[in-house]
């Protein structure tokens, strides 16, 4: 009987999933230390590696008391990558000391444009090399994003000098909002704000290679649009650069509804076509030299020209996230090819994440990230299913493999879509069944010859393969159209708290790997973590700053979002996020001092209402009309006569709230946390949260 219990329990990984645990307990080592940055974190970390070492070395001499496995994997292996992620994400961390601003300024600045991009609103965002400034915090070779109104043709390498107003880098926009300042931080910026008046404009200051390419970039995509309709040009350059400048927003919102919006960045799919294009193109072209097929090895010389031919893609993209890790696994599937060993698996997968990780542990806290290898996994692992099905016509194996793979990408990465942008598509899985085959078998084989047509600089070659690619092009954004015109497309679905992520990422790697009574402990896990997001309560309302305005968001009765002053489109959508989709309309404001709105019904049987005071005089009037609850923007003098509560909410310019309502009570959580940060000074200087 013991030995069967034992038998039971027996947790056994295949040889394959070892580097995918390893990667996600080196995640979760960084995740740790991304909690509490500290120096002493680092030497129990030290300390931790060494006894774990200890612990793997001798686990043979008493791993026949616990079940089989148990003490190698879980003590042993998992443990030393949990401790180096947090030794990799400290020398990321203490690796990178410039300095931040901690207060807005006005200064001014002469600086290199390194990057340029185009907003939605039309400002152009540029992110500068400073090289002189009177600031103590933004000093020579620090790096600044601002955004200015496109009056001049700027390029990468311009010099500019202006003066402009900026701003420490931004907290998180609520309470378990992803912290993008830590992103910007790593990349190395130190502020971002606004240009007030351009004094100087210096074109063609510096030449490096980088900004040469982004100039490349950015003239291909004005081209394309130049030569297409619209909006297929804009659609064309983010397919085939990554420049989204020329991409109108109505047409990007019908991407994102209709579940096809991964198509507009460069990824897998890109760079995997790209480079075995060039691949099937040299094995084809070996065909017509039957000499030198059998003198060299055709099939490793068209992988080798893949590798480079993938390598010089990447550079003309960008370098984007997604890129990189495609032409990683790219380069891993080469060198299986060029050693005779099977090229995609999950092993190579996670020996690419763990690469990337160890170079730049904070990409963990990019949504491109997440995405990518959680579509990637749940692809590569529905590739071996199919394997195993040994489904004999090809057709029928492609066709079930389509199906499979994209109800499984939708699946694994939809915690990770609800929490960034807090929607999901019913009818994605159905628009990547026809738009996938039509981008790979088509427009992108017709975009490598643009591409090819644009690096030769010859604009009538140019002009007469974007009129090609513009064909199939309108077929992908009618379709795209057509879908998110269909009924829910676009559904709101509420943001899962930050732990859940990990917690369904472990669950998938249990339910992939393991067997018997573990893989039922991942499907428990995937359902624990499933009703925790259900039973999570939504905020009934946020309250930020506006400029200089203190502005109320809440739920209404009627399913709409009532606001108490104009808020900008960046404000309006993450409000969305956090209170469910709804339009927003101006709330009953009787005079300046004071607005009235009524709430989303709960279980009571009759209708709150909440006064929000932007000025403490209008206290006295709403003490004792019988309003439910009394917001104050200003801190009252007096309380109420009657002994309502006043609720007074700190209006400090980084503070936001998120508000719940329930029975008598507020309850509420600030976007700031009690941790100290290197990328958040403001916190240091005094900012408290409660």
């Amino acid at each position: 009987m013991p030995n069967s219990k034992m038998a039971l329990l027996a947790l056994k990984i295949s040889d394959r999933y070892h580097l995918v645990w390893g990667l996600l307990c080196l995640i979760a080592g960084i995740l740790i230390f991304g909690l509490k940055p500290t120096g002493n974190l680092v030497f129990l970390a030290m300390f931790g590696l060494f006894i774990s070492g200890i612990i793997y070395k001798f686990s043979r001499h008493f791993s026949r008391y616990l079940p089989q496995g148990l003490i190698v994997n879980l003590i042993g292996f998992g443990a030393v990558f949990i401790l180096a992620g947090i030794l990799v994400a400290a020398t990321e961390y203490f690796r990178h000391t410039h300095p931040v601003l901690s207060q807005p300024e006005n200064i001014r600045l002469q600086a290199v444009i390194e990057d340029i991009s185009l907003r939605p609103t039309g400002r152009v965002r540029l992110q500068l090399k400073v090289l002189d400034s009177p600031s103590s915090a933004i000093g020579p070779d620090s790096r600044i994003r601002i955004t200015t109104k496109p009056l001049h043709p700027f390029q990468a390498g311009d010099r500019i000098e202006a003066d402009a107003r900026l701003f420490p880098l931004s907290l998180p926009a609520f309470h378990g909002r992803p912290d993008y300042a830590r992103q910007h931080y790593f990349s190395g910026l130190s502020a971002s704000g606004f240009i007030t008046r351009l004094h100087r404009h210096d074109a063609g200051f510096e030449n490096t290679l980088s900004m040469r390419l982004t100039n490349w970039r950015r003239s291909f995509a004005h081209d394309l649009n130049e030569f297409m309709p619209p909006p297929l040009g804009g659609i064309a350059g983010a397919l085939l650069v990554g420049v989204r400048d020329f991409i109108p927003p109505e047409s990007y919102e019908s991407f994102r509804k209709s579940g096809l919006a991964h198509l507009l960045a460069i990824s897998g799919l890109h760079m995997g076509l790209f480079c075995f294009s060039v691949y099937g193109a040299m094995r084809f072209g070996f065909a017509f030299f039957s000499s030198a097929s059998q003198r060299f090895p055709a099939h490793k010389l068209a992988a080798v020209a893949a590798w480079l031919a993938g390598g010089i893609y990447l550079c003309l993209s960008g370098f984007p996230v997604s890129a990189i890790r495609a032409y990683l696994m790219a380069c891993i599937v080469i060198a299986a090819v060029l050693s005779d060993r099977r090229a995609l698996t999950v092993r190579n997968l996670a020996l690419v994440g763990g690469v990337m990780l160890f170079l730049t542990p904070s990409l963990v806290y990019s949504a491109g990230f997440q995405l990518s290898f959680l579509a990637s996994f749940g692809i590569i692992y529905t590739l071996g299913l199919v394997r195993d099905m040994q489904i004999k016509n090809r057709l029928t194996r492609w066709a079930v493999f389509m199906i499979l793979s994209s109800g499984m990408a939708a699946g694994i990465t939809l915690p990770v879509i609800a929490y960034h942008f807090a929607h999901f598509t019913l009818w994605s899985v159905m628009a990547n069944l026809v738009a996938i085959p039509l981008t790979a078998i088509v427009i992108l084989p017709s975009g490598i010859v643009v591409l090819l047509a644009g690096l030769t600089g010859f604009e009538p070659v140019l002009q007469v393969t974007a009129g090609i690619m513009a064909l199939p092009l309108g077929w992908l954004a009618a379709f795209s159209n057509l879908i998110a015109s269909l009924p829910y497309e676009g559904s709101y679905l509420g943001p899962p708290p930050v732990f859940l992520l990990f917690g369904f990422s472990l669950a998938a790697v249990m339910l992939a790997s393991l067997s018997g009574i573990w893989r039922g402990a991942g499907a428990g896990m995937a359902g624990l973590s499933a009703i925790i997001w259900a039973m999570m309560p939504l905020p009934d309302g946020v309250f930020l700053m506006a400029g200089q305005q203190p502005v109320m968001v809440v739920r209404s009765d009627r399913g709409n979002l009532l606001i108490t002053e104009k808020l900008s489109d960046f404000w309006q959508s993450h409000s969305a996020i956090l209170l469910g989709q709804g339009e927003g309309v101006k709330a009953d404001c009787p005079d300046s001092s004071y607005c009235i709105l009524p709430l989303a019904p709960r279980s009571q049987n009759r209708q709150q209402t909440l006064a929000f005071a932007r000025y403490r005089r209008a206290l006295s009037h709403l003490c004792g009309a019988g309003y439910d609850y009394i917001i104050s923007a200003e801190k009252p003098l007096y309380p109420c006569r009657d002994g309502q509560e006043i609720h007074h909410l700190d209006t400090h310019n980084n503070i936001r709230y998120s508000i719940y309502f329930q029975s008598d009570n507020i309850f509420y959580s600030r976007n700031i946390s009690t941790v100290e940060y290197k990328w958040h000074p403001v916190f240091n200087s005094g900012v408290q949260a409660r």
